[in-house]
Parts: structure tokens; C-alpha cells; sequence
């Protein structure tokens, strides 16, 4: 007799003393829901950082949690791992399974990726020093930038 765990159940009495026979009854224990599951805000994340770990607090129980998102050009998962691949705006959801007393859970997380910061530095080898002749001075080319997140012309 497992009374303990969601799932079927019996209990059986038998008479003592003055009484006596015995009865015996099954009856179904439910499973139970799970506490909330939660996802942590997730902040300070943009283009270029790379990747990040996802994590869920709450829930009950032993199933494993997943994640799943639809598909968005802004993160990409592997498992509770994601890769940031653009910028943007994605709802994650994460599922806690079902366990032997615990009905599955969800939360879902918005994840806001910022775009990366534009950068422009001149290479070591452009001097950049011209003094004033009266003749017009050529532009940089783009051999002499190292430019991130924007073009040249």
C-alpha cells in the first residue's frame, strides 16, 4: 500500500475487539501543481556579448527543465544555453516536467538584447598628421579604420 504518492492508493481496516470483518477501499491521490516556476530577469545583455546561461527558480518536484522559444534572429538555445545572434526582443518559455506527484509547470521571460556599440579607431600604422599646405588633404581609406557596426565611404 504506497499512500504516499500521487497515483493509486487503498486502505484496508479490519474489525478488533467487538468488531469484526474487514473492508478494504482504493482511491485515487491526484497529483499536485507545482509551486511557480520563475525566470529571473535577465538585463545588460547586447549584440556581441556572446553567451549566456538561463536559470528558473521555484517549481516543484524532479522533472528537468527546458527552455523553447520561437524562432527570432535574437538568441538562439542549445539546452539552457543561449547564443546571442542579433538584436532585438524574445519571449523565452521555460517547462519544468511532470514528475511522479507534480503536474508540469511553465514561466515564460521576455529578453530584451540591445544593439552593440559602434566603434571606429585608426590603425597604428595612419599617422594622421598633416599641416596645413594650401593643397587639399586626402581622406582615410578604410584600410586605415577598424570599424565595428558601420560603414565607411
Amino acid at each position: 500500500m504506497n499512500n504516499t504518492n500521487a497515483g493509486t492508493a487503498s486502505i484496508m481496516i479490519t474489525g478488533v475487539g467487538n468488531y469484526t470483518g474487514t473492508k478494504s477501499r482504493e482511491f485515487t491521490i491526484a497529483k499536485a501543481d507545482q509551486s511557480a516556476l520563475n525566470i529571473p530577469e535577465i538585463t545588460g545583455k547586447k549584440y556581441g556579448d556572446g553567451t549566456f546561461t538561463l536559470a528558473t527558480t521555484g517549481g516543484s518536484g524532479t522533472g528537468a527543465v527546458t527552455y523553447s522559444m520561437p524562432d527570432n534572429g535574437v538568441l538562439s538555445l542549445s539546452g539552457d544555453t543561449a547564443t546571442i545572434t542579433g538584436a532585438g526582443t524574445v519571449t523565452v518559455t521555460a517547462t519544468k516536467a511532470a514528475d511522479t506527484n507534480y503536474n508540469a509547470a511553465t514561466a515564460k521571460r521576455s529578453i530584451m538584447i540591445e544593439k552593440a556599440d559602434t566603434s571606429i579607431a585608426f590603425q597604428p600604422s595612419y599617422t594622421g598628421n598633416y599641416y596645413y599646405t594650401g593643397s587639399p588633404i586626402s581622406n582615410p581609406t578604410s584600410a586605415d579604420l577598424s570599424i565595428t557596426g558601420a560603414s565607411y565611404s
